[in-house]
């Protein structure tokens, strides 16, 4: 019966002990489903009062938010901000044994090093990028490795290396079969004709604009998709093309793709970066200043009007100012340049003490958290041992006592073979007796045995 007890107590601490685990891992809290909100919103104000809002009520977790605000940071053309809430989710443990994200995640990371223009920052990024994308196999991704590595090591004054990593990106970029295909190519081909105007390599140009021809002619590309923005690439195109032409004296042609690049002003608003170089050149000062304005507003209808753009932005309208004798304005722009500059600079220097102590205070965390799991290991095995011991504890004294029932037995079975072997030694001699005694003796024996063999039977019953 105490056998029994013990048995069922050691069930229900082990019940108990599984109850309380499962308990403890079930207090995790579990994002809501309002994220897949943010799917259909498109303006940058809805996002972050969004966010706001999400992050008050702790419908998603950290290191989610801060993927949507990199995102929203890098559409706005805050790329110092980008890259910090990139970097805390690549650090977030939710991620560590997930691919895909954190492929995605360097590959924004290797997308906002480009678009700073700080390619030692991409350099140290690129290996581990590289690593992801193989471990994924995705050849979409596989592909922009070589552009990222070209980018870099044309910007380290290899250039020839450069363009030939950059033109093997867009080998691997037509021979994929991602969804985003034609979307990266467009990329790589902006950004490769970009050098090609700045080192002043027109006739490679020519030959990279014909091969964008290419996309822009398949029918199922000629209409806008999320995947594919047809006009703001064929918008680009026109600006690439009036520079490319300009430079190798095709003026008329030239003029021509402007005033097509003009008639789609209402498409896309990045104007100014596009056509700069065609401008400049042709001292078009009021186009100048008619782009920076457009630029200028829609950054204050954003709230960001301190990002790595405004500074350069500046400084072309103060030119294109100056050249036209407007000395006042040129004066405001230069002004506002330098207060640009040093609240960038300022705000950086901010922000890195932030996230010196954002890191700082993730480390705490995450010590503390190694500590929890550590003292919860150690806790488990005191609870297993515990158990085993008690469960040790029990079978000796199970055995102890079984021992003790078997040896107590044993020892009154002895005693009760003794006292038979007596009983039969005295039948022998009463045998014997009544054998060879006269009748009167012979009835007495008689008696006298049948008693005896009585007294055997119920001590045989006995035993």
């Amino acid at each position: 019966m105490n056998l029994k007890i013990s048995i069922s107590a050691i069930i229900l601490l082990l019940l108990g002990y599984i109850f309380v685990i499962g308990s403890a891992c079930s207090r995790e809290k579990q994002p809501s489903i309002a994220v897949k909100t943010l799917d259909s919103l498109s303006e940058s104000s809805q996002l972050d009062n969004q966010l706001n809002t999400m992050q008050l009520q702790e419908d998603l977790p950290a290191y989610r938010l801060n993927e949507l605000k990199g995102d929203i940071s890098f559409g706005q053309g805050n790329f110092f901000e980008a890259q910090k809430y990139y970097r805390r989710v690549i650090n977030a443990k939710e991620i560590r044994n997930n691919l895909n994200a954190m492929m995605r995640l360097e590959f924004m990371l290797m997308l906002t090093f480009d678009a700073m223009g700080d390619y030692s920052l991409m350099a140290k990024t690129i290996e581990s990028y590289d690593r992801s994308a193989r471990r994924v196999g995705d050849d979409t991704y596989l592909a922009s490795v070589p552009f990222f590595k070209g980018k870099i090591t044309y910007y380290q004054g290899q250039t020839e290396k450069g363009y030939e990593l950059l033109n093997q990106a867009i080998s691997m970029m037509k021979k994929s079969h991602g969804k985003e295909k034609d979307d990266f190519l467009m990329y790589f081909y902006n950004s490769s004709l970009k050098m090609l105007q700045k080192d002043r390599l027109p006739n490679r140009a020519i030959a990279m604009l014909r091969e964008m021809d290419k996309i822009f002619n398949q029918p199922h590309r000629q209409t806008n998709s999320p995947a594919f923005p047809y006009k703001k690439y064929l918008k680009e195109y026109y600006g690439c093309r009036a520079i490319t032409l300009q430079r190798i004296g095709h003026t008329d042609e030239a003029s021509e793709y402007y005033n097509k690049f003009l008639s789609m002003t209402d498409v896309y608003i990045y104007d100014l970066k596009c056509i700069e170089s065609y401008i400049v050149e042709k001292q078009l000062y009021d186009d100048i200043i008619y782009f920076g304005n457009q630029r200028l507003d829609y950054m204050t209808h954003a709230g960001d009007t301190l990002n790595s753009n405004a500074g350069p932005l500046y400084r072309l309208m103060a030119k294109a100012y100056m050249a036209k004798g407007n000395y006042k304005e040129a004066l405001e722009c230069y002004s506002l340049m330098d207060k640009t500059y040093e609240i960038i600079a300022r705000m950086g220097e901010l922000s890195a003490i932030e996230e010196i102590s954002s890191n700082y205070v993730a480390h705490i965390a995450e010590l503390e958290r190694q500590q929890r799991s550590h003292n919860m290991k150690v806790t488990n095995i005191l609870v297993v041992v515990g158990i085993i011991l008690i469960m040790a504890a029990l079978t000796v004294f199970w055995t102890m006592h079984y021992n003790r029932i078997i040896r107590r037995k044993n020892l009154s079975m002895v005693k009760k073979i003794d006292e038979l072997i007596t009983i039969r030694d005295q039948q022998k001699a009463s045998l014997e007796l009544f054998q060879s005694g006269s009748p009167t003796t012979k009835a007495h024996n008689e008696s006298l045995h049948r008693r005896s063999m009585e007294s055997v039977a119920v001590k045989s019953l006995t035993l």
